[in-house]
């Protein structure tokens, strides 16, 4: 009896604390609405009509892709359960049944050839280039079918930056409200930026994503709490004081953007390549990411970042050389103080100001600064002149900078060829690479046009970032190599 009673008690207790516990647990970590501070504005939320890292970076929230890519860069499964090459021009992919858009419709494969077909063929697509080698896509039931007009290495690496929209749709009227399949279904508009809300919510329901560039201000905001997370936490003057915080962590993760000085090869000075070489000894590319941002970064002598396939790994960053520099001004016919116009969004306003101070007393230079939207509006007209920028590598593949940049504009390639920069010879070797299959012979291909694009610097490149994100406990979130925070991966961490 005695026995029975303690084990009884004991029940009591254990239901009694336990449920306690959970519902403390629960209580204490479950917040409504967590905030995300972002260093930039989305330029729409289109998911087409946009190649910009700060739109892509919503927008994985909201959509689904064939192909997704894992904290390592590596491709898993997503809308496609699977997938395989029938021939080097055609490929096929299997359906998932389990996912379902927001407005309540089932994911088809027609929505997937709707998609693909709007980012190929809409005149107001900047994700064209992608599928710029696709001939034909066509549905047979649950498999969806894509065929080329030659083969494309890195096919498979673009999925992922390609999203699924349900079929039926305007291909050329912004599909505004944004209506995917992924975790997180927009809401609406803020004030301050973009509220979405978790389809199944644990420790939370909504996120706020707020655009905050001034850098000091986001690191302040996450500092007192009105932020939950915030990105490019290095950036800030009061970093030391989040590093300290016992209530923050910080994520950090080698990054795929590099960082450049995108000049005009069409005017002068520099459609001289001497001049663009006498820039290129002139930095300090270790006071750069030092100063910028407090040394999370590697300073870069050629476009492509180790992280990404293409980097040659004998190609060093140069050293200041002022005696060069001297002699290649000389020789450019330029003896006098070059007075030119440096462009660049608030966020890196800071980065324009010591390029400035380092070009001195070789070039006058007059920083302008405007907002990131300008900025990529001017950079997809080709109006945007000599400015700072970052290009990031989506696919972890230099391809995609090759084709969008550095390729002559004509129609097919080069539609952010912002620099003016045409090279015949190289186009033909884009083109070529972008077709080779096996990867000895492709990375040779690729060794030429990096080695050429490094000699000839229509693009300077200045290092690549450590991508760092600051996060409140007791949340924890995954970072990964492209900048990216999926919000899905946000977990509490228990101590």
């Amino acid at each position: 009896m005695r026995l029975g009673s303690t084990l009884i008690h004991l029940i009591i207790i254990f239901l009694f604390y336990g449920c306690k516990k959970e519902k403390g647990v629960y209580k204490k970590y479950f917040k409504e609405t967590l905030t995300v501070c972002s260093s930039g504005k989305p330029s729409t939320l289109d998911p087409h009509f946009q190649d910009d890292s700060q739109s892509y970076r919503v927008l994985i929230n909201i959509y689904d892709t064939l192909v997704s890519f894992n904290p390592n860069m590596s491709l898993i499964p997503d809308i496609a359960i699977n997938w395989e090459m029938d021939q080097d021009l055609l490929w096929r992919f299997t359906i998932t049944n389990d996912k379902f858009f927001h407005n309540g419709k089932r994911v088809e494969a027609k929505d997937v050839v709707y998609s693909f077909l709007r980012a190929k063929n809409s005149p107001n697509s900047d994700i064209s280039s992608y599928l710029s080698l696709v001939d034909t896509i066509w549905s047979e039931g649950k498999t969806v079918f894509i065929k080329f007009i030659k083969p494309i290495a890195s096919f498979m690496n673009r999925l992922p930056l390609i999203f699924v929209a349900p079929a039926g749709n305007s291909f050329t009227d912004e599909l505004i409200p944004p209506v995917g399949s992924g975790p997180f279904k927009f809401v609406k508009f803020t004030d301050e930026g973009i509220r979405l809300q978790k389809i199944n919510p644990t420790n939370f329901s909504f996120i706020d994503i707020k655009s905050v560039p001034n850098n000091d201000q986001r690191g302040e905001m996450l500092l007192s709490g009105e932020c939950d997370i915030a990105d490019k936490i290095s950036y800030s003057n009061v970093y030391k004081n989040i590093v300290e915080n016992i209530n923050i962590s910080i994520k950090k993760q080698m990054g795929l953007i590099t960082f450049m000085m995108v000049v005009d090869t069409t005017q002068p000075p520099f459609n001289e390549v001497k001049v663009r070489k006498a820039v290129n000894y002139l930095l300090d590319r270790e006071e750069l990411v030092e100063k910028f941002v407090s040394g999370f970064g590697i300073p870069l002598g050629q476009i492509a970042p180790p992280t990404v396939f293409g980097h040659i790994p004998e190609i060093d960053p140069p050293s200041k050389d002022l005696e060069k520099t001297k002699l290649l001004l000389k020789e450019a016919g330029y003896n006098e103080p070059i007075k030119i116009r440096l462009k660049s969004s608030k966020t890196l306003s800071l980065l324009n100001y010591l390029i400035a101070e380092q070009l001195a007393p070789f070039f006058d230079v007059e920083s302008e600064i405007v907002s990131w939207q300008t900025l990529y509006n001017q950079i997809s007209k080709g109006t945007v002149g000599n400015h700072i920028s970052g290009w990031l590598f989506s696919s972890a593949d230099i391809s995609d900078f090759l084709e969008s940049l550095v390729h002559t504009k004509d129609g097919r390639y080069g539609d952010l060829n912002s620099s003016g920069y045409s090279n015949k010879k190289l186009d033909s070797l884009i083109e070529l690479s972008s077709t080779i299959l096996d990867i000895r012979t492709r990375k040779k291909v690729l060794a030429d046009i990096v080695y050429t694009l490094t000699d000839e610097l229509p693009y300077i490149p200045l290092f690549v970032r450590v991508e760092t994100v600051g996060i409140r406990k007791p949340f924890d979130v995954i970072l990964y190599p492209n900048g990216v925070v999926k919000l899905e991966t946000l977990t509490i961490k228990e101590k």
